[in-house]
């Protein structure tokens, strides 16, 4: 929408919007745009009250609005894209009644990695069809997709996605307190699996070493 700044869906609407709507009957206007879109209409509407008066703006308007006359069916692909991937969540169930932190983690985990999906297909996109777009802002979109989504990114996000499995059990550390209650609960990131110390992987023997306070802190892996 703008070339220097992000456009504000959120903008307030001039003070006399309801009455120039009404007597240039833009509703019928935005149906049409909108197309029974909800989100499409609420941008529509802020878009066509956010008027233009640079010269320079309308210009790289008019360029995107052309790029997206020439290629209808990749603009349409992306924004579906951007619906799929807003909308990750409501297609993980969750337990209602049991908001407990295995729950709570693992739904986060199947979000995150449909996230990662709708942002491989994205970066996919963009590499076949980046060259058959001509204006400054689409240039600029797919620029900061190629540069941003590489494979080294994604890459390390399936592997932190990876190690939310669990696959390994948790590893926590602790200390002891008055009574000799446990205190202080840290949960750890575990060693690399070639080598390592501070639990022995596979027997949830913990190993202990004293701390500045003369206390004892110990290492375990507890399966969850």
């Amino acid at each position: 929408m703008y070339a220097d700044r992000d456009f504000d869906p959120d903008a307030a609407l001039p003070v006399n919007e309801p009455a120039l709507a009404a007597d240039l009957e833009l509703g019928t206007l935005l149906d049409a745009m909108a197309g029974g879109d909800k989100f499409l209409s609420v941008i529509a509407r802020r878009g066509l009250h956010s008027g233009l008066a640079s010269p320079s703006e309308i210009t790289y308007r008019q360029h995107v609005l052309a790029d997206c006359v020439a290629q209808p069916g990749v603009v349409r692909d992306l924004y579906d894209l951007a619906v799929e991937a807003a909308d990750a969540d409501r297609h993980v169930f969750g337990f209602l009644f049991r908001d407990s932190p295995e729950s709570i983690m693992g739904r986060s985990r199947q979000v995150m990695a449909l996230y990662l999906t709708s942002l491989h297909r994205v970066a996919d996109l963009a590499a076949a069809h980046a060259a058959d777009f001509r204006s400054a802002g689409f240039t600029r979109f797919f620029a900061m997709v190629a540069s941003e989504l590489t494979s080294g990114y994604s890459a390390e996000m399936e592997a932190r996605l990876a190690e939310l499995e669990l696959r390994r059990g948790t590893l926590m550390s602790a200390r002891l307190g008055r009574g000799g209650k446990g205190t202080g609960y840290v949960l750890r990131r575990h060693p690399p699996a070639a080598g390592g110390t501070g639990c022995q992987a596979g027997t949830g023997t913990p190993t202990a070493s004293p701390s500045r306070t003369g206390t004892r802190q110990g290492h375990a892996r507890c399966r969850s």
